[in-house]
């Protein structure tokens, strides 16, 4: 790439001069060095001079369309952050987003036209500050120094009447970087997976889930923990009984505990692997198939494999208030799980609304930032005692909830 400046440098693309002009303005106000084009032909040229740290493409070129723009730019590897954008329906931006994701590339947000110009101001102060990748030796000092922690998600029982208890949590891992802040997990486990560090920081993870349960233990909490375990873990031969060894050496039991397994994992196809499922599920452990409905689903694989929980990926979740497609593959999926005898988790909930038609269809459990966003130990209790005070008094009005809390 030609340009090595560390600063925030944007690339428009799109046809409509108006949509340039806005832009430009919007994002020359936040500190960003802007091109901006309608020629796909000047744009890929830009992409290697310009080097941009984020890009805004338009779905509906004259010439070429977006989606195989996104093509070309995976192709190239391109590792800035993209910002979709289209007047078209939200259901064609949301797929162009997932194909973009397929193609490697690190899809920031999709822009409906007309643009929300104070949303999008506030992602862009966000994204300029989060701008500077981590090395890999930083990451490795990182785990040697105790920089990573566990927050915790709360997960609620969807129960209107008894409160929406919090009954468990998942773990979300946090880098508290020196000189960056807090970095969410987008911004480091591509390189640890591209690093083989994976495995170090599954054990690290667990280490810490076995300490938070502890912890919760002591302060008489029945909270269960989740954490994500990347497939290739559950290939280790030791991976069953070192977990076991540690989990009861802590005075634990493995019933507190769940593994959550990504379903885009083909973890069907290896023996080891369905040997290792097996032996969690008999030792106690809850296993999770997570974000079911993406990626490499396959509804056997669920019948067969001996989970006890279907997480519905948020991308159906997010769309339950506007979409009665996704109104209609949430319930199904709900219906499929109960009559498969598994629990059903619903992740990305962010209004009341979508809390109200997940206790219509019964489904099991939910979190999302309606819920909470992750939090440190101590704040989860706070938090966990806050909400259940609040939903005790009967005249509390749910929409007094900030998603942002």
């Amino acid at each position: 790439m030609g340009n090595t400046s560390p600063s925030a440098r944007a690339l428009i693309l799109d046809d409509e001069f108006e949509i340039r002009e806005l832009l430009n303005e919007v994002v020359s106000e936040v500190g960003y060095d802007v091109v901006e084009t309608d020629s796909a032909e000047v744009f890929f040229s830009q992409i290697e001079e310009f080097d941009p740290t984020i890009v805004f493409v338009d779905l509906m070129m004259p010439d070429i369309d977006g989606v195989e723009i996104l093509r070309q730019l995976g192709e190239r590897r391109v590792k800035c952050g993209i910002v979709i954008m289209s007047g078209a329906h939200s259901k064609i931006l949301s797929t162009a987003s997932d194909l973009g994701k397929k193609h490697g590339l690190q899809i920031k947000k999709c822009l409906s036209k007309p643009i929300d110009v104070n949303s999008l101001q506030n992602d862009l102060l966000q994204w300029r500050g989060s701008e500077l990748t981590p090395t890999i030796q930083e990451i490795r000092s990182g785990l040697a120094k105790g920089e990573f922690e566990l927050h915790l998600q709360p997960k609620i029982q969807v129960k209107r009447a008894f409160g929406f208890p919090i009954d468990s949590a998942e773990g979300l891992i946090r880098w508290h970087h020196p000189a960056q802040g807090t970095l969410l997990p987008a911004k480091f486990l591509g390189l640890m997976e591209e690093s083989g560090l994976m495995g170090e920081l599954t054990d690290y993870v667990l280490k810490q889930a076995i300490g938070i349960a502890k912890a919760l233990k002591e302060v008489n909490s029945d909270i269960s923990l989740a954490v994500n375990i990347p497939a290739e873990s559950f290939e280790e031969s030791g991976f069953v009984d070192n977990l076991t060894t540690d989990v009861v050496a802590a005075g634990l039991q493995p019933q507190a505990f769940t593994l959550e397994v990504t379903e885009r994992a083909r973890v069907s196809e290896n023996a080891d692997t369905l040997e290792n499922l097996t032996r969690f599920r008999l030792k106690g452990f809850g296993l999770s198939m997570d974000d079911f409905g993406t990626g490499f689903s396959s509804l056997v694989d669920l019948h067969r494999l001996p989970f006890n929980e279907l997480k519905m990926d948020r991308a159906f979740i997010a769309l339950i208030d506007e979409s009665k497609e996704s109104r209609a593959i949430v319930s199904a999926l709900t219906g499929l799980a109960r009559t498969l005898g598994l629990s059903v988790c619903a992740e990305g909930v962010e209004t009341y609304g979508t809390l109200e038609f997940l206790e219509n269809i019964d489904c099991h459990s939910a979190q999302g930032f309606f819920i909470s966003k992750a939090l440190p130990f101590e704040d989860f209790l706070a938090f966990k005692r806050h909400w259940e005070s609040r939903w005790a008094n009967t005249d509390f009005q749910p929409n007094e909830i900030e998603a942002t809390q």
